[in-house]
């Protein structure tokens, strides 16, 4: 259980800070009925202060009763601050959506005790209402937690707020850098209600933007903090907008969705039967390498990757290849990656063909496996368009310098003896011996 001296530290406004910690010490000195007093009074001054922020914002009614406020103290209108105060919760609550309506309900209670303190108030005949220090915490803490730690925003002008700041070219692409900017600003502590318009708006627009531009990459960048954060919540939530969303069934959406759904695999169970067909679809047919390299991440989409892979030409293989060659489509396939490239170099058709496919093949030169070995010399002696091309004896003794010795077959090496770089090759091979 906190302290009330940990729970002090995390008011935001100092006024505030200075009201409670009033509350705090009359409840240290067992002065219980002034520390509920002085309670509400830090609360009902913490309200005054966020709407004095809301109106900064721009915010039409914090504006509005802002001016009500000032006009009122002006005048001393004692009427209309008694009716405030009555009114403050369901305000707070209603109008400004800055408490649930369950906090609503357990504040009331600190309203009612706080009448009971601040006037002499009979229980029974002759016995005066007595605030002990149970009930007196109860409402510091509820005051700290409900009320005083917490942005001024919660509703229109807090998704108004947020979007501004997306929407500003200043706004970080760095993930970290926007992790800190959303945690620091209303989406720190917000309530679900808020947290649902953020996302189906934010979704909106993201869906809405071009796709590679800077605003592209903000609200991608945002949308993946903010399901990181949140990601409970957004399993929870995100069912029922993607699968509409998807319907529109063309390449840009489904490349915008696999972009989110790189970052948060867990968004592929929210999918419905329909969107996963047509989502298999896109990535047999259109998805971009970056996508295809991204969605490794994704368990259930592995086989559908490998048979895109498998369309590939050799040159896209080979590009896909050198761009991600750690992720799991290359790692997880890569006995079908190498095959694929031999095969295409022994049925080379042309001299600049066979040395184009040799260096494709010595890109995974670490990767090569002795009967691979065998299959590239056999190659040289049955295709004419390999042995005769002029730079490929010195692809041969580079394949042969990087090669482990214990996939050199000496009876596979000595069949190139017909071949002029094949003196060359048994000094590589012996120097490599020799060591």
């Amino acid at each position: 259980m906190k302290s009330l001296e940990e729970l002090y530290l995390s008011c935001r406004d100092k006024s505030s800070k200075v009201h409670i910690l009033e509350a705090i010490n009359c409840y240290k000195g067992g002065a219980y009925r002034a520390c509920i007093v002085a309670t509400w009074i830090a609360l009902v001054y913490d309200f005054i202060e966020k709407l004095n922020e809301l109106a900064l914002t721009k915010d039409r009614e914090a504006i509005q009763l802002q001016r009500e406020i000032e006009n009122n103290r002006i005048s001393n209108n004692i009427d209309y601050f008694l009716k405030f105060e009555r009114d403050l919760l369901k305000r707070m609550s209603e109008k400004f959506e800055l408490l649930s309506p369950v906090e609503c309900k357990i504040l009331e209670r600190l309203s009612e005790d706080r009448n009971l303190c601040a006037h002499p108030s009979m229980v029974a005949e002759n016995t005066a209402f007595k605030a002990t220090a149970e009930l007196a915490r109860y409402h510091v803490i509820n005051v700290i937690e409900f009320v005083l730690s917490r942005p001024p925003v919660q509703g229109k002008a807090a998704l108004d707020s947020i979007f501004e700041k997306i929407n500003s070219s200043y706004f970080p692409l760095n993930q970290n850098e926007i992790q800190t900017i959303l945690l620091e600003g209303p989406l720190g502590r917000a309530k679900d209600s808020l947290k649902r318009q953020f996302l189906k708006k934010a979704l909106k627009e993201y869906m809405s933007i071009e796709i590679k531009t800077l605003a592209h990459h903000r609200y991608l960048n945002t949308l993946v903090v903010f399901c990181e954060l949140n990601r409970e919540f957004i399993i929870t939530e995100i069912p029922q907008y993607f699968p509409a969303t998807l319907e529109a069934n063309n390449k840009e959406t489904f490349t915008k969705f696999c972009e989110i759904l790189i970052a948060i695999p867990d968004l592929y169970q929210c999918l419905n039967e329909t969107n996963r067909i047509c989502l298999i679809e896109y990535i047999l047919r259109d998805a971009p390498v970056y996508i295809i390299a991204g969605l490794d991440k994704v368990a259930e989409l592995s086989d559908t990757l490998f048979k895109r892979i498998k369309r590939f030409e050799n040159k896209q293989l080979l590009g896909f290849i050198m761009d991600y060659p750690l992720e799991k489509p290359i790692s997880q396939n890569l006995k079908y990656s190498i095959d694929k490239l031999i095969v295409s170099f022994e049925k080379a058709r042309g001299y600049r063909e066979a040395e184009s496919c040799f260096d494709d093949i010595l890109y995974f030169v670490s990767k090569l496996e002795k009967h691979d070995i065998e299959r590239i010399v056999e190659a040289a002696l049955s295709n004419d368009q390999i042995s005769e091309a002029n730079g490929i004896g010195e692809r041969y003794l580079r394949l042969y310098e990087k090669i482990e010795v214990s996939l050199v077959d000496k009876a596979t090496y000595e069949k190139l003896k017909d071949l002029d770089f094949y003196e060359d090759l048994l000094e590589v091979i012996e120097k490599k011996r020799e060591k």
